[in-house]
């Protein structure tokens, strides 16, 4: 089945799991675009800047960034690998140095307040459990899911990050799932509290790797 001539060609059978319920949308940076918003190599890219810091100098950071590394376009990888690699450089000053990454991932992603959602809302719309519950899992640091729904629906979808998130496939899960953290969103009726960023075990795994 295509939507468009030009379109992905989708198999009726996942189309018919969709419509059961049985699918859950995983959605990235490509949603992005849609309101404005950064890719996550363009992200990375102003967090650099932001920080005046040159990811060719590095390695490991090399690897992410540079067409045919061992760690190509794996991005979520890159800033965990440039948090470590600047505490390292000044102890004392770790603390402040993630919270210049975290200033510079904020300041990337804040989207006007009058942004068109509908793409995220029909994402939600169709990611849903056989229930009818929306249900959705991002690799995205910001809430417009969150906001999509409750300016559409009037009414706040759950929102879960790091050691608060159940099991996609658990029974009852519903909302919006951040595998990667979720930045705080203060506006009236979403009220959510800032999380860590991309803390994971095999972020330490792989740049030993890559250093050895």
């Amino acid at each position: 089945m295509r939507f468009r001539p030009d379109g992905p060609d989708i198999p009726d059978e996942l189309v018919a799991l969709q419509e059961k319920g049985y699918t859950i949308f995983v959605c990235g940076a490509g949603v992005s675009p849609m309101v404005g918003l950064p890719s996550f190599r363009e992200l990375l890219e102003s967090v650099y800047k932001y920080l005046g810091e040159d990811w060719r100098q590095h390695p490991a950071e090399r690897e992410v960034m540079e067409k045919g590394g061992l760690l190509a376009n794996q991005y979520d990888r890159l800033l965990r690998i440039l948090e470590r690699r600047l505490a390292a450089s000044n102890l004392s000053q770790q603390h402040g140095m993630r919270e210049r990454i975290r200033t510079a991932v904020r300041d990337a992603l804040i989207s006007p307040d009058e942004a068109d959602l509908s793409g995220h809302l029909a994402l939600l719309e169709l990611s849903r459990g056989q229930e009818g519950q929306p249900r959705i899992v991002t690799t995205n640091f910001d809430t417009l899911f969150e906001r999509s729904w409750l300016e559409n629906r009037g009414w706040a979808i759950a929102s879960h990050a790091n050691s608060a998130m159940p099991h996609p496939k658990a029974s009852g899960f519903r909302g919006v799932l951040h595998l990667h953290g979720r930045l705080a969103d203060n506006r009236q009726g979403v009220n959510l509290v800032e999380t860590d960023l991309l803390r994971t075990g095999a972020d330490d795994k792989r740049l030993r790797k890559i250093r050895n």
